[in-house]
């Protein structure tokens, strides 16, 4: 037999998603019977956390949802690098680790432009950071200019990244 007849099911979705925290295409009517899968086509998913498509679909999101619509303030951004960048100068960092933490800053600075802030660029860079001053058995001691300038990176970059308790774990600090 070709096609679908009276017997056979088949559902059609086509969709444009942006700005959704959960969302479920398609899915399958326990009752129903199949003889063909679905056909799903999508297209220009963005910024969107919890997507399902299919066959019994479901999105579970475990965690700190992230804010779409977060804005950093780029000059704010800039000086917080820069007083970090200052900090780790001054700090007791082995030499090695001192330079590594400081080009990774440096990089995050790459991510800041006048009126943009790409918020991957800048985290990832800082992740590295925080590894290396783990990797380096250096802590941060509460109410050293280090600890000033990452509480207050924590406060700017935290909305988009999960909240500034993520970023102290990229430190191996709690705020």
């Amino acid at each position: 037999m070709d096609g679908p007849n009276e017997d056979d099911e088949r559902s059609n979705v086509r969709a444009n998603v942006r700005d959704s925290k959960n969302f479920v295409i398609g899915g399958r009517d326990p009752s129903a019977t199949f003889v063909e899968g679905d056909f799903i086509e999508v297209g220009d998913i963005s910024n969107v956390q919890g997507l399902a498509i299919g066959q019994n679909a479901q999105a579970r999101v475990i965690g700190s949802n992230i804010r779409g619509d977060a804005r950093i303030d780029s000059e704010e951004l800039r000086a917080a690098l820069e007083d970090l960048h200052s900090a780790l100068a001054s700090a007791e960092i082995p030499p090695r680790g001192k330079i590594a933490t400081q080009t990774a800053v440096g990089n995050a600075l790459e991510g800041v432009d006048d009126d943009r802030v790409n918020a991957d660029t800048v985290s990832s860079n800082l992740k590295k950071a925080g590894e290396v001053l783990k990797e380096a058995n250096t802590t941060v001691e509460a109410g050293t200019s280090l600890w000033r300038s990452l509480e207050t990176l924590a406060s700017l970059i935290g909305p988009v990244v999960g909240g500034a308790r993520v970023v102290g774990q990229w430190f191996g600090v709690a705020f």
